[in-house]
């Protein structure tokens, strides 16, 4: 990735309150990383998918409780749709066997709400970005 690239980031997230702490996750690692991250958000599945299917969406961080679907079944949904699209699981739900079934099914990582920080995004951001390259160059 060139330097100072604009990288299209899609938050699905019905909290407001979570979608203002994810905005200031992700400007401090934009700044680590020397990338300007754009981010979008949306607050249900549906609106999501209609909006990668018109912008250059490069990752989406997505709740897997929104209005209009709940549970694992959110993520299932949207990887059916775009197969090779990164997608971190970003969810209050604590749960080691969802998890790991989330990463079997294909998501790039899943992490939990109020245990990361701006470095640990990062972290999984980049490596999500690196591993899922295809169709983005």
């Amino acid at each position: 990735m060139a330097d100072s690239e604009n990288l299209n980031v899609l938050l699905v997230e019905d909290n407001f309150g979570d979608v203002l702490y994810i905005h200031k996750l992700l400007e401090y690692s934009s700044a680590k990383i020397e990338h300007n991250f754009e981010i979008k958000t949306c607050v249900c599945l549906e609106e999501a998918l209609e909006v990668i299917s018109l912008e250059d969406i490069r990752i989406v961080l997505l709740d897997l409780n929104l209005p209009d679907s709940k549970g694992l079944e959110t993520f299932k949904r949207l990887h059916r749709v775009y197969p090779h699209l990164p997608v971190i699981i970003l969810t209050g739900i604590n749960d080691e066997h969802l998890s790991f079934e989330a990463v079997n099914e294909g998501a790039s990582d899943y992490l939990v709400k109020g245990e990361i920080d701006d470095e640990f995004l990062m972290v999984s951001l980049v490596e999500a970005l690196q591993t899922n390259t295809i169709g983005y160059d």
